[in-house]
């Protein structure tokens, strides 16, 4: 019996499809800074209740990465920023090794890791500093971060 070539995946129109979406996100986000486009929505909840979701400030972070700034992406959502690539790190390991790249307990990790990061980033106190989204500037002069300063109209970010 001869040896079988090794299977190398077809280059499939979803696959190129999925590529070129990637680089347009990428593109878009790079160009498009989510602070000064006053059209990118709002979080909801952040709105409505004052709470932070797991998500606030992940448009910021995206922006910040696809610009290469990683400080500025961890100040925005350090979920987000460590999480992401750790997860894709996992699948692709998992499907390198034959696996599904889903398995049953993935789901519960990621809802049980949202919800600590969802209670600790609205619990006041040092994470909470740590945690929450916040203005990130080169210059020396930074603005505080709105968890130190007290309330902030969103609207006009301002310190009340």
């Amino acid at each position: 019996m001869a040896d079988r070539p090794p299977v190398v995946p077809a280059v499939t129109g979803r696959r190129i499809a999925i590529a070129a979406a990637v680089i347009v996100v990428v593109l878009l986000l790079r160009s498009i800074d989510s602070v000064d486009a006053s059209w990118f929505p709002r979080c909801p909840l952040a709105d409505w209740t004052g709470l932070l979701c797991p998500g606030c400030g992940s448009t910021r972070a995206l922006h910040a990465l696809a610009n290469g700034n990683f400080a500025a992406a961890l100040a925005f959502n350090p979920l987000l920023t460590v999480g992401g690539p750790l997860l894709m790190l996992w699948l692709i390991w998992r499907r390198w090794q034959g696996k599904p790249s889903a398995s049953t307990t993935l789901p519960t990790i990621i809802v049980t890791v949202m919800v600590a990061y969802f209670i600790a980033r609205n619990l006041p106190g040092p994470t909470q500093r740590w945690l929450a989204p916040r203005e990130f500037t080169s210059s020396p002069k930074a603005s505080p971060s709105p968890v130190d300063s007290g309330p902030v109209d969103v609207e006009r970010n301002e310190t009340q």
